[in-house]
């Protein structure tokens, strides 16, 4: 270490120290500070620390050696370092630790720290002790024998007046415990259920039955063990798998309430519903929503262990982005299924134009494509549904199924328009699926006049969009054979030619 720092770290604690005195070490050119008064309290299970700052003030190096002097009973004490070498202008600290035991009465431990000091140039010894004092406090510290559930005084006779008699009746009052939960609060909980009209409760009972017993026997088993004077390292253990344990279960308990309850009624409303969009939000949710709760469970519990997940989190988010990239494709179709699915353009069932000529009913939408039956060649079209969200589509059902069919004819100029509207007009209304209602009545239009003909039509409205291939094919049956009755001519395609005649042949 650099002497600079060295010397503001000492001048800041004999700043901050003021009872404590910077003395030579046996005489060296050490010098050694406590940090603050060497005696203390500490607790049950407890730990407590006392220091001394030693400087080398000196241009030789001094090999440092550290011991504690002393019986020091159920206590364990350790002071580190046991050595180090310290040069001209560094510092070091020398640190004793007293662990207290898990029972003892109430007393005071004095030990002593001794440092041992060698010149390496000079090969000259000096040494120095230091008293430091520590005494045990906490409410159990008159109760050498333990505490029953480690709360109540143990007053069992003789000879159960004692860490086992204590343990033994700590198991016995958990045994009660769970058994009552077993035999008296379930069954309770679980014929007051059945008395309820909905289902939620007796679910959720079933969810939290077994966990919760598993938790008591769990905790109970801890706190016994606790009674018999455990190190604390290994109650500490025990403890910290009872935590982990503890929030694995709580978050297999929210999943199942998530899965069993939530879901399960999200399905029976959405039966209900006329809409279609539950009926598929509901199963994406249930695994998004799976995988969330699980792994938020399982980095809480990697957490309560100790480890320090956030590189974890950042290397997911990193990882979550080249995963996005690589599937940018799959995510665009899922984002436009959920327009779709909101938006709702369409709907299974529905007959849509994807292009001229593309009529197509909608089977299948999913979360990446969406399955369109093509009747006219009878075949599946699976169009991803990013590209189907951004096409102009044409929805044959909407605003309702009633669909206007158009059937074009044309008559010869000779032909008495009045008779052919009254004749295809009786057409149309003796088809059976030709919707008959006043305004939804057919209606006859002359639509253009061309070279060899006439153009007429006749618009009907058809009573389902289905049908309306068949009507209009039946329309053009039932008008050819009813002209040909009515001698209403449908004239072939023809030209009239006129070719001049050259006046020589005129006189001729």
């Amino acid at each position: 270490m650099r002497r600079g720092p060295a010397l503001l770290a000492l001048a800041f604690l004999l700043l901050i120290l003021p009872a404590a005195e910077a003395d030579s070490l046996g005489g060296s050119d050490l010098l050694a500070t406590p940090v603050g008064a060497l005696d203390g309290s500490v607790a049950l299970r407890g730990t407590a620390t006392h220091q001394v700052v030693l400087y080398n003030n000196g241009t030789a190096p001094f090999l440092i050696l550290s011991r504690v002097i002393g019986d020091s009973g159920a206590f364990s004490a350790s002071v580190l370092p046991a050595s180090v070498v310290l040069r001209p202008g560094e510092d070091a600290t020398v640190t004793l630790t007293v662990a207290a035991p898990v029972y003892s009465e109430s007393t005071t431990l004095v030990l002593t720290v001794r440092i041992e000091a060698t010149d390496l140039s000079a090969g000259i010894a000096y040494s120095g002790d230091f008293a430091v004092t520590t005494r045990l406090t906490g409410s159990s510290a008159t109760d050498p024998e333990g505490k029953v559930l480690g709360i109540f005084e143990n007053t069992l006779p003789a000879p159960f007046d004692s860490n086992f008699g204590a343990f033994l009746l700590t198991v016995g009052i958990w045994v009660l415990i769970s058994a009552g939960l077993v035999l008296v609060i379930d069954p309770f909980l679980r014929s007051f259920a059945k008395r309820t009209a909905t289902q939620v409760d007796d679910i959720l009972l079933k969810i939290i039955r077994g966990p919760v017993f598993a938790l008591v026997v769990f905790f109970g088993t801890i706190n016994s063990l606790e009674i018999v004077g455990l190190p604390a390292d290994w109650l500490g253990m025990l403890n910290l798998v009872f935590g982990f344990a503890a929030v694995l279960i709580a978050t297999w308990i929210a999943y199942r309430i998530f899965r069993d309850v939530l879901v399960y009624y999200g399905r029976r409303l959405a039966k209900r519903t006329a809409s279609d969009i539950d009926n598929r939000l509901i199963p994406a949710l249930e695994k998004i929503g799976g995988v969330i709760i699980l792994l938020i469970g399982t980095l809480s519990a990697v957490s309560y262990l100790g480890f320090d997940i956030t590189l974890f989190l950042a290397g997911f988010g990193v990882a979550g982005l080249i995963i996005a990239f690589a599937a940018q494709e799959t995510l665009s179709n899922f984002f436009a299924s959920l327009h779709i699915m909101l938006d709702r353009p369409f709907r299974v069932g529905d007959m849509i134009e994807l292009e001229p000529g593309v009529i197509c009913e909608v089977r299948e939408i999913g979360f990446r494509s969406t399955k369109l039956y093509w009747g006219k060649h009878h075949d599946i079209i699976i169009m991803p549904n990013k590209e189907l969200a951004a096409r102009k589509i044409i929805n044959y059902v909407r605003p309702d199924r009633r669909f206007k069919v158009l059937v074009d004819v044309g008559v010869g100029y000779g032909s008495d328009i009045d008779r052919v509207k009254r004749v295809m007009g009786e057409v149309a209304l003796a088809h059976p699926n030709v919707l008959k209602e006043k305004e939804f009545a057919p209606i006859f239009r002359l639509a253009s006049f061309g070279d060899s003909a006439i153009g007429v039509t006749i618009i009907a409205w058809v009573d389902d969009v289905n049908n309306n291939w068949q009507v209009a094919s039946d329309l053009r049956e039932a008008i050819k054979k009813r002209f040909a009755v009515e001698g209403i001519e449908i004239p072939f395609p023809q030209r009239v030619v006129h070719t001049p005649v050259p006046p020589d042949a005129r006189k001729a």
